[in-house]
């Protein structure tokens, strides 16, 4: 593993900049990153030197090639191309730093998604193999052989593991991947079971009750898309496509009463082979972020 070379032979470089990652446990928990936020650090900065040094160099090696290509006397200066490489190192080796402990604020959003898009049909699910009669921590067995759930999965085999290969308590299990959770929903979903089993009430009816519950949710968040996508595109086809062909047909009028036609020539260029695509396929990113399911 990365993080066990940058422990063993990295271990100053780490402690240097651990303080960029310690309070980052929580958030590796919820990310489901099986790394202490000491071991992330390691492999953060493993990883970032793996890639900073080489990188600079052949950059470095690069420029000295322009530089006697084309004649560039300050560019022909050794020191200044090491110079130039210590400063690519540094800017890429702290970027791919910064990537690190920004990405499990990325990854933990994902997850929540991933989980709640898929939380009516696992419910269901389980509330139908409780149904048999199975002991609830069949459930969770069952769930993460199921890769039709995304996140959920995960989320069932790591609970699975405490269990079987920890030896945890199954209620202990539940409290804890609920602490940790990044779904609300999942989490209260797993205090109920942990209350419903402490209890002794009937799981099955639980877990119908709760499928039944979020199905509305989920029918609700489609119709608030639907509607959202509507004024989204009415947007679109007004500003994008008819203000484009607007500005297409004002520039050529421009043109025939004396304007400048390269300069023209250029804006519908670009209109037309860059600002339109560019809007279009952003837009297109952002609807399909934005899909409730």
């Amino acid at each position: 593993m990365l993080y066990e070379i940058g422990i063993k032979y990295l271990g100053f470089l780490v402690d240097l900049y651990y303080t960029l990652f310690k309070d980052l446990d929580k958030d590796l928990k919820k990310a489901a990153i099986p790394l202490t936020s000491y071991e992330y650090a390691a492999q953060a900065v493993t990883v970032g030197l793996l890639i900073a040094l080489p990188t600079s160099i052949l950059i470095g090696i690069l420029i000295c090639f322009l530089a006697n290509l084309f004649k560039i006397s300050i560019l022909q200066n050794t020191t200044i191309i090491i110079l130039i490489t210590i400063i690519l190192f540094l800017i890429i080796f702290h970027l791919i730093l910064l990537f690190y402990t920004i990405y499990p604020s990325i990854r933990i959003p994902q997850r929540k998604a991933s989980i709640e898009k898929n939380l009516p049909y696992a419910t269901l699910y389980m509330a139908t193999i409780a149904n048999t009669g199975a002991p609830p921590i069949a459930i969770f067995r069952f769930l993460s052989r199921m890769p039709d759930f995304g996140e959920i999965r995960q989320e069932a085999k790591d609970i699975v593991e405490m269990v079987d290969v920890l030896g945890q308590d199954l209620l202990r299990a539940l409290d804890k991947k609920a602490k940790y959770s990044p779904s609300k929903q999942w989490a209260e979903l797993l205090i109920g079971l942990k209350t419903i089993l402490e209890s002794g009430g009937d799981l099955s009816e639980y877990l119908y009750r709760m499928s039944d519950l979020y199905s509305r949710e989920l029918r609700r968040k489609v119709q608030q898309f639907g509607d959202l996508l509507m004024m989204v595109v009415e947007m679109y086809l007004t500003l994008v496509i008819v203000g484009g062909f607007f500005m297409i047909i004002l520039s050529l009028i421009m043109g025939g009463m004396g304007g400048d036609i390269e300069a023209i020539k250029v804006m519908h260029i670009l209109l037309l082979g860059l600002v339109i695509p560019i809007v279009s396929i952003g837009l297109a990113f952002m609807i399909k972020s934005m899909l409730p399911i």
